[in-house]
C-alpha cells in the first residue's frame, strides 16, 4: 500500500496453443497515491530578500507527461506566504515571490534558506522543500525568451536593491564549454536603466549564463550580483509528422516537414530490436533537456536552465549597506569564468604534481638499489647523477593523471627538475632513502640485540661489526620484515657497524661501543658526509624539493618522538607519510537539488498485440528520403515495424517522427531446409502455416529445384483465420553439387511466403587431402605420387612458394584470423605494409588487458609488438592507434604465461625462446653496452630471460629439442653467444637418419622433432652453417602441412626461417615442373604460383621440380591432390572407437556417445565426425563438444563434418565424447562415420563406418 509517490509492477501472462507452441508477453503497470508530482526551480539560483524571486514549478501527472494547461498551484511558506498560479500549456508555472522577514518556525532557517510547500489542484505534493536565498545579492536579472536562436534579440530586465540603485550594472554573457565558463560579451547598464535589447554573438551556442552585476566604487568593482540561463540554438527549429502503414514487402510512409530540412532520413526496424534507436533518437533531438512535449514552452525552458544555474559566488566584493566587502576567490575560477591564480595555481603544482613527480622518483629509487644502480643512476668520477631516462622508467599510474608535466602542461625532464631546484639531485635522494634505511636497521638491530640477550659486552659470540648479515628478513615492528637491498644505503654501499669511542648518534646505540654508518656520497666512511643520525635533515630548508616532499614536517615527527626504550618502534609510523593527493575542488557554484521529484514518464505499448517473431531476425533499413512518401522494403516475414524518420536543418537542429505498421505476408512460416542431403536420402521436413488475419485463405503451393526432388502432401491448402496447419515437405538429392531449392506459397498468381536455400548434395565420401613437400634449388627433387584406386573427384596440382611469401602460402590461410600476429610479423619482417584487412584482424585480436589473442599468447603478443612498431598510416607517419596498442602489449608481456606443456619448466623455456626470436629485431646482444637502454620495458623483460636460456645448457642437458629452440633464440639475439654456440653443437648431434632433431628423455612427438628442426636451423644460420642449416631445413620442408596445421610454434619458428634468411634470399622466378614426362614452366607472382596436373585412381605419377635459375634461394614445393573415399572400417590408427546410444527424433536431440580410446600415448589426436543429413552443425552443437575435457577445440568442416582435436591421450586411456545432435527432418539416413587419426601422420586411420539410422 502506497501513501506517498509511485510504484511501477510487472504483469506476465502466458499462453500455449497445440501444433503451434507457447509464447509469453508482459506489461507495466503505475500505482500511484497522488494524482501529481512537482519540481521547483528559482531564476538565478537563489530568492533576495530585498527583491523576491521567482519560483518555476514543474508540474507532471503520475503518467510522467507535462500537467495539462489550467491546473490550480499555490506555493506556501513562511517568508514567500502564499502565492498562487496556473500551469501553461506545458505544465510549467510561473510565480512571482516577495520575502518576508525571516520566521522563527522556518524549519530551514529563514536566513539562506527558506520553507515552502507546493499544492497542486488543492493537494499537497511532498514535505517542504528549501529553497535557497542569497542576502548579498544585489540585483536581480531575467531575459526573455529564454531558448532563443542565434542572431536573435534577447530583452534583458534588471532590478536593483536599495544599495545598488543608481549604480551602472554590467551585463556579462558565458557559454559553458565543458565544465568551464567563456565570457562571450559585455555589455553595460546605464544607472537609471532597467531594461536592454541585446544580441549575442553567432558563435554564442549552446547553454549561455547572462550574469548582472553592479559596479561599485571609484574603481568599478563588480559586487556580487545574480545569473540567469539561456540556451541558444544555432538557427529555427524542425518539425516531422509521418504516418506509416504496412505493405507484403515493404513499410511505407507519408511524412511532412515544418521547416527547411537539409537531410532527413528514413528507418524501418522491427519493434523488438527498436528499443536502443529509440532512445538514440530521442536523445538526438531532446538534446541537454531530455524528453519535452511536442510543443515546449518558453517557461519550460526557463524552468529547466533555472535548474542548472548556480548563485553568483565568483563576486571580488559583496555590497552590504555602504560598505565593500571583498570575497575569497574561489578554488576553481575557470569553471565561472574567471582568470586562473598564477600564485594559487603555483602552490597547487608545488604540492600535488610535482610532489607525485618526486615521490614516484624516490621510490623507483630504492627498488632499483642495489640490484638496478645502474638503470637510475651513472656514476661519473666518484660520484652518481640520474640516469637521464630515469622518468620514462617510472610505472605507469605513479605520475597521476597528468603525467609529468610541468605548470604549462609542457613535459618535465631529469634536466628540468634539476634546474627548478639545485637541491633535487642523486645524492639528496640517496640521503633520504638512506636515513629511511638506516632508521630501519637501527630497529631491526635494536630488536635482535635485545632479544638475543647480547646487551652486555661480555655475552656477545664472535665479532659484532657481522651481525648485520644476520638481521635479513627479519620484522621490524610497523615498516615490515628488513628486505636484503635495505641492508645498503642509497649509494648501493653496505652499512657498517663501526666500533667507535663516542658514537656520533647517540639516541640510540643497539650496541655499546659500536654505531651504524653509511659511507655517505663518497663511499669513504669517517668524514663528515658519513650519515649516522636517521632523525637529521637532509635537505636545505625552503628549498622547493623540501617543500613538495613534506621534509620540513618529516623532521618534526622524527625528532618530536622520544627515542627510548619504550617508545622507538612508535617513530616508525614517522616514515610512513601519505602520498600526496591532488584532489578535485569542490562545486563553487551548488546546483538546485532536492526540490521535488517528477513521476518518470510511464508509456503504454503503442502495439500491445504486435507481433513478434524473436527466431526469425530482420536487420533495420535505411533511406535516405524527401518529404512525401517513402517506401522501405522489407521481407515478407509477418512482424510489426517501427519507422522512424530523422531531420537535420543547414544549422544542425534536428527532429524526428515515429510511427509503425504491420507488414508482410498474411501467414507465418516455419520450414527449416536443410544444408546438406546425401544423394539417394529422402528427408522429411515439417512446413508449419499459421494464418494471422481474421479471414480464411486459400494457398497453392509452388515449388522450384535443381538436383534435389521436392514432394508435398497436396498442391493446395486451405488455412481458417487464426488457425495453423502442418504440411510434410520430402527431400531426395539426385545429383551431386550445390541446388537452389525454393518452397513457396501463392495466393492467386501472388506468391506471398517463400523459402530459398542453396542445398548441397554430397554422395557421403570421405574428403581426403594427401600432399608431398620439399624444398627445390637448381639440382631439383623427385617423388612418387600415388593415388588410391577407390578415390573419386581427385583433383592435383603443384604449389610453389618463395621464402619471401611463407605466410601467402594457403595452407595458412586460416592463420591469418586465428593468429594474425605471426603472419604480420613475417610480413613486417621482409619489407611487406601488412594489408589493412590483416591490420584490423590483428587490433581485434588484442584484449583489454593488451595481451593479443593466438595460439600461444605471449608469442602473439611480441610478434603483434613488432608488427606495431613499424605500422605507419596513409602519410607515412607511425600509425596512432597501431602505438597505442604497442603500449598495451609491452606493459602486458612480462607478465603473461608459458606454452601449454605437461612440464611447466618446458613450457616456460618454449615460451621464453620464442618470444626472444621475435624481438631479436632489437639487438638484444648488445644489452650490457648502454645500460641507458634497459629502461625499455622490452629490452628489460627479455634481459632476465636470456640468462635463462642460457642455463638450458645445464639445466636440459638430455633434451636437444629443448636445447635447439635455446639455441636458436640466443643465437639471433647474439650470433657470439657461446652459450648459444654449444646448444648448437650439442643439438646438431642429437640429428636422426630422417633430418629431424631427435627427442630426449621427455619430449615425445613428430611435431616436437619438427618444431626443434627449424629452430636449430635459424641458430646454425646464425652460426653461419649454412649447409647444416639447408640440410635441417630440407627435413623439416617436408612436414609443413602439419606446421600450417598446428600454427601457433611450429609456424613461428618456419616464418622466423624466411623472415631471417635461413631459407636464403631472392628466390627465381620461373620452375621447371614435370609430370610422368610432360614438362612445364612455372612463373611465380609475388613469390607463389599453382598449376594442375592431371592423375587418375590407381595411378602413381612421377613428378619432378627443379629452378631455372642457379644461385638462388630454394622454393617450397608442394605436390597436392584432394579426393573422397568411401567410409570402409579399418584400424591403422592408435584408436579405438565406438559409438552408442538412443537416436530421438524430429525435434529432440540424440543421446549418443562417442567412446575414444588411445592404445598408445597420443598428444595430437583429432577426430572427423561425419554428420547425417537434417542435421547442421550449430554452434550449439560445437559448444557442447568443446565442453568434453578431451575435446580441445571443435569447427564445422566441408562437407558435413566436425573436426574435433583432441587432448593428450595416455596409453590405455579411454573418454566419453557426447553427441547432441538435433534433428531437423525425419526418414532413414546414413552417417555418423568417425575417422581418427594422429595430426602428425593423417595417414595412419582408424575408421568407423557410417550406418543407417531410423528418425522418427
Amino acid at each position: 500500500r502506497l501513501r506517498q509517490g509511485w510504484r511501477d509492477v510487472s504483469v506476465t501472462a502466458h499462453a500455449g496453443k497445440a501444433g503451434v507452441g507457447q509464447g509469453s508477453g508482459g506489461a507495466r503497470l503505475r500505482v500511484t497515491a497522488s494524482r501529481h508530482g512537482a519540481r521547483l526551480a528559482v531564476e538565478g539560483g537563489a530568492l533576495t530578500p530585498e527583491l523576491g524571486g521567482r519560483v518555476f514549478v514543474r508540474v507532471a501527472t503520475v503518467d510522467g507527461r507535462p500537467a495539462p494547461a489550467g491546473v490550480p498551484v499555490k506555493l506556501v511558506g513562511p517568508r514567500v506566504g502564499e502565492v498562487e498560479g496556473q500551469t501553461d500549456e506545458s505544465g510549467v508555472a510561473a510565480l512571482d515571490v516577495s520575502l518576508r522577514d525571516p520566521a522563527e518556525d522556518d524549519r530551514c532557517g529563514g536566513e539562506a534558506a527558506t520553507a515552502a510547500r507546493v499544492f497542486v489542484a488543492g493537494a499537497q505534493t511532498a514535505d517542504s522543500y528549501c529553497l535557497a536565498v542569497d542576502p548579498d545579492a544585489a540585483a536581480r536579472v531575467h531575459a526573455t525568451p529564454a531558448h532563443p536562436t542565434a542572431g536573435q534579440e534577447i530583452q534583458v530586465e534588471v532590478a536593483r536593491t536599495r544599495a545598488a540603485r543608481g549604480l551602472p550594472i554590467v551585463l556579462t554573457a558565458l557559454r559553458r564549454v565543458g565544465d568551464r565558463l567563456e565570457a562571450v560579451g559585455v555589455a553595460v547598464l546605464e544607472g537609471r536603466q532597467d531594461a536592454a535589447t541585446i544580441t549575442l554573438p553567432e558563435d554564442a551556442i549552446g547553454e549561455v549564463l547572462l550574469r548582472a552585476r553592479p559596479l561599485v566604487g571609484r574603481s568599478l568593482q563588480e559586487a556580487r550580483g545574480a545569473l540567469t540561463s539561456l540556451y541558444v540554438e544555432p538557427g529555427p527549429g524542425l518539425a516531422l509528422e509521418a504516418r506509416a502503414r504496412g505493405e507484403l514487402d515493404a513499410v511505407r510512409a507519408d511524412l511532412s516537414a515544418t521547416g527547411e530540412p537539409a537531410s532527413l532520413l528514413a528507418l524501418a526496424v522491427p519493434l523488438g530490436q527498436a528499443g536502443s534507436l529509440e532512445q538514440q533518437t530521442a536523445g538526438l533531438v531532446a538534446g541537454p533537456f531530455g524528453r519535452l512535449p511536442e510543443s515546449p514552452t518558453d517557461a519550460l525552458y526557463a524552468a529547466l536552465l533555472a535548474e542548472r544555474t548556480p548563485m553568483d559566488v565568483a563576486a571580488p566584493v559583496v555590497l552590504r549597506g555602504r560598505d565593500l566587502e571583498p570575497q575569497p576567490e574561489p578554488t576553481n575560477p575557470t569553471r565561472l569564468g574567471l582568470l586562473r591564480d598564477p600564485w594559487r595555481a603555483s602552490s597547487r603544482f608545488v604540492e600535488g604534481r610535482l610532489a607525485l613527480v618526486f615521490r614516484a622518483i624516490e621510490a623507483r629509487v630504492d627498488q632499483a638499489v642495489p640490484e638496478e644502480l645502474d638503470e637510475v643512476a651513472v656514476e661519473e668520477r666518484g660520484r652518481f647523477r640520474f640516469n637521464r631516462q630515469l622518468l620514462a622508467s617510472l610505472a605507469s599510474g605513479s605520475l597521476g593523471s597528468e603525467g609529468a608535466t610541468g605548470l604549462g602542461g609542457e613535459p618535465l625532464t631529469i634536466e628540468r627538475l634539476e634546474g627548478l631546484d639545485r637541491a633535487f639531485d642523486y645524492d639528496h635522494v640517496a640521503r633520504r632513502i638512506t636515513r629511511k634505511r638506516l632508521f630501519k636497521v637501527l630497529l631491526a638491530l635494536r630488536s635482535f640485540v635485545q632479544q638475543s640477550a647480547l646487551d652486555l659486552a661480555w655475552t656477545r659470540p664472535g665479532d659484532p661489526t657481522l651481525w648485520l648479515e644476520r638481521l635479513r628478513n627479519r620484522g621490524v615492528p610497523g615498516l615490515g620484515s628488513l628486505q636484503p637491498r635495505e641492508l645498503v644505503d642509497g649509494w648501493g654501499r653496505p652499512f657498517q657497524l663501526r666500533e667507535t669511542a663516542r658514537a656520533r648518534f647517540s639516541r640510540v646505540q643497539p650496541v655499546a661501543g659500536y654505531e651504524l654508518v653509511s659511507a655517505g656520497p663518497d663511499g669513504r666512511y669517517g668524514n663528515g658526509d658519513d650519515l649516522v643520525d636517521p632523525t637529521a635533515r637532509v635537505l636545505p630548508a625552503g628549498s622547493l624539493y623540501a617543500e613538495a616532499v613534506g621534509e620540513d614536517a618529516l623532521v618534526a615527527r622524527l625528532q618530536g618522538v622520544e627515542l627510548g626504550r619504550a617508545t622507538l618502534a612508535m617513530a616508525a609510523g614517522a616514515f610512513s607519510a601519505p602520498q600526496p593527493r591532488i584532489a578535485p575542488p569542490p562545486d563553487d557554484g551548488p546546483r538546485q537539488t532536492n526540490l521535488g521529484t517528477l513521476p518518470p514518464l510511464f508509456e503504454p505499448p503503442d502495439f500491445p498485440l504486435a507481433i513478434r517473431r524473436p527466431t526469425e531476425p530482420a536487420d533495420a533499413r535505411l533511406v535516405r528520403a524527401e518529404p512525401g512518401s517513402v517506401r522501405l522494403e522489407v521481407d515478407r516475414e509477418p512482424r510489426t515495424w517501427r519507422f522512424f524518420a530523422v531531420g537535420f536543418t543547414a544549422r544542425g537542429r534536428a527532429a524526428r517522427a515515429r510511427g509503425g505498421a504491420r507488414a508482410g505476408a498474411p501467414v507465418l512460416s516455419d520450414l527449416a531446409l536443410p544444408s546438406r542431403l546425401r544423394v539417394g536420402e529422402r528427408l522429411t521436413f515439417p512446413l508449419h502455416l499459421t494464418n494471422v488475419t481474421e479471414e480464411a485463405a486459400q494457398y497453392a503451393f509452388a515449388v522450384e529445384a535443381e538436383g534435389v526432388e521436392v514432394a508435398l502432401d497436396g498442391s493446395e491448402l486451405s488455412l481458417p483465420a487464426g488457425e495453423s496447419r502442418s504440411v510434410a515437405v520430402t527431400l531426395t538429392g539426385t545429383t551431386p553439387g550445390r541446388h537452389p531449392v525454393q518452397v513457396g506459397l501463392a495466393q492467386g498468381e501472388q506468391v506471398v511466403r517463400e523459402v530459398r536455400r542453396r542445398v548441397a548434395v554430397d554422395r557421403g565420401l570421405h574428403p581426403i587431402r594427401r600432399r608431398v613437400a620439399g624444398l627445390v634449388g637448381e639440382e631439383g627433387w623427385e617423388v612418387d605420387f600415388p593415388l588410391p584406386e577407390d578415390a573419386e573427384g581427385a583433383q592435383a596440382r603443384v604449389v610453389l612458394v618463395a621464402p619471401t611469401a611463407l605466410a601467402a602460402d594457403p595452407d595458412f590461410h586460416a592463420l591469418r584470423e586465428d593468429d594474425p600476429a605471426l603472419v604480420a610479423w613475417f610480413e613486417t619482417l621482409v619489407g611487406r605494409r601488412p594489408a589493412e584487412s590483416l591490420r584490423a584482424a590483428l587490433l581485434r585480436q588484442q584484449d583489454p588487458g593488451g595481451a593479443v589473442r593466438g595460439e600461444e599468447a605471449a608469442l602473439s603478443t611480441a610478434a603483434a609488438i613488432v608488427a606495431w612498431s613499424a605500422a605507419l598510416d596513409d602519410e607515412g607517419r607511425p600509425d596512432a592507434e597501431a602505438q597505442a596498442a604497442r603500449a598495451r602489449a609491452v606493459r602486458r608481456l612480462g607478465a603473461l604465461g608459458a606454452f601449454r606443456d605437461s612440464d611447466g619448466r618446458a613450457g616456460r623455456l618454449r615460451m621464453q625462446a620464442a618470444v626472444v626470436g621475435a624481438l631479436a629485431t632489437s639487438g638484444l646482444g648488445s644489452l650490457d653496452v648502454d645500460p641507458a637502454r634497459h629502461a625499455d620495458p622490452v629490452v628489460r623483460t627479455l634481459r632476465g630471460w636470456l640468462p635463462q636460456l642460457r642455463r638450458a645448457l645445464r639445466d636440459v642437458p638430455g633434451e636437444p629439442t629443448l636445447l635447439a629452440r635455446a639455441a636458436g633464440a640466443l643465437l639471433l639475439a647474439d650470433p657470439r653467444d657461446g652459450h648459444g654456440r654449444a646448444m648448437l653443437a650439442e643439438a646438431l648431434e642429437q640429428v636422426g637418419e630422417d633430418g629431424l632433431v631427435k627427442l630426449g628423455e621427455t619430449r615425445r612427438g613428430v611435431g616436437e622433432r619438427v618444431t626443434a628442426t627449424l629452430a636449430l636451423a635459424v641458430a646454425a644460420h646464425q652460426a653461419r652453417d649454412g649447409e647444416a642449416a639447408r640440410r635441417l631445413l630440407g627435413a623439416a620442408a617436408a612436414h609443413t602441412p602439419s606446421i600450417a596445421r598446428q600454427g601457433g610454434e611450429p609456424a613461428f619458428w618456419w616464418f622466423a626461417a624466411g623472415a631471417y634468411g635461413a631459407l636464403g634470399g631472392a628466390a627465381p622466378e620461373r620452375v621447371r615442373f614435370e609430370a610422368d614426362g610432360e614438362e612445364q614452366e612455372i612463373a611465380l607472382e609475388d613469390g607463389r604460383a599453382f598449376a594442375p596436373f592431371a592423375i587418375e585412381p590407381g595411378e602413381t605419377v612421377t613428378l619432378e621440380a627443379a629452378s631455372l635459375e642457379g644461385e638462388r634461394a630454394p622454393v617450397l614445393v608442394r605436390f597436392e591432390a584432394v579426393f573422397g573415399r568411401r567410409f570402409a572400417a579399418r584400424r591403422d590408427a592408435p584408436f579405438r572407437l565406438e559409438l552408442e546410444g538412443d537416436v530421438g527424433g524430429v525435434g529432440r536431440l540424440a543421446a549418443l556417445e562417442l567412446r575414444v580410446s588411445a592404445t598408445t600415448a597420443v598428444d595430437d589426436g583429432v577426430l572427423d565426425l561425419q554428420l547425417p543429413g537434417g542435421v547442421e552443425a550449430e554452434n550449439a552443437l560445437l559448444r557442447s563438444l568443446e565442453a568434453n575435457a578431451m575435446v580441445r577445440s571443435a569447427e564445422a568442416r566441408n562437407p558435413g563434418f566436425v573436426r574435433l582435436r583432441l587432448a593428450p591421450f595416455s596409453a590405455e586411456q579411454s573418454a566419453p565424447v557426447p553427441v547432441p545432435l538435433h534433428w531437423q527432418a525425419s526418414g532413414t539416413v546414413t552417417g555418423l562415420g568417425v575417422v581418427a587419426y594422429p595430426e602428425a601422420d593423417p595417414d595412419q586411420m582408424t575408421v568407423l563406418a557410417p550406418r543407417e539410422w531410423n528418425v522418427p
